[in-house]
């Protein structure tokens, strides 16, 4: 995936989880030219406690996202 794809899928993973924008994101290669793009970030939660919460993109070539998954904590 070329770095201008790269940059609009995060772009628009950032439209739509704004808590990602703080974060930068990891990006690995997976077998059959996909791509897993990663977030991590923290979460404020009641009570002054936080929680960490990551979000898994799987991207192909084109720059369409196949699936998305996110943890609880």
């Amino acid at each position: 995936m070329d770095d201008a794809t790269l940059q609009r899928v995060i772009k628009s993973i950032q439209s739509d989880y704004p808590k990602t924008r703080a974060c930068k994101p990891r990006v690995s290669k997976q077998a059959d030219g996909r791509n897993l793009i990663t977030f991590s970030y923290c979460d404020t939660l009641p009570g002054s406690k936080s929680i960490s919460q990551s979000l898994r993109i799987v991207v192909d070539n084109q720059g369409r996202i196949l699936k998305k998954s996110s943890s609880r904590g």
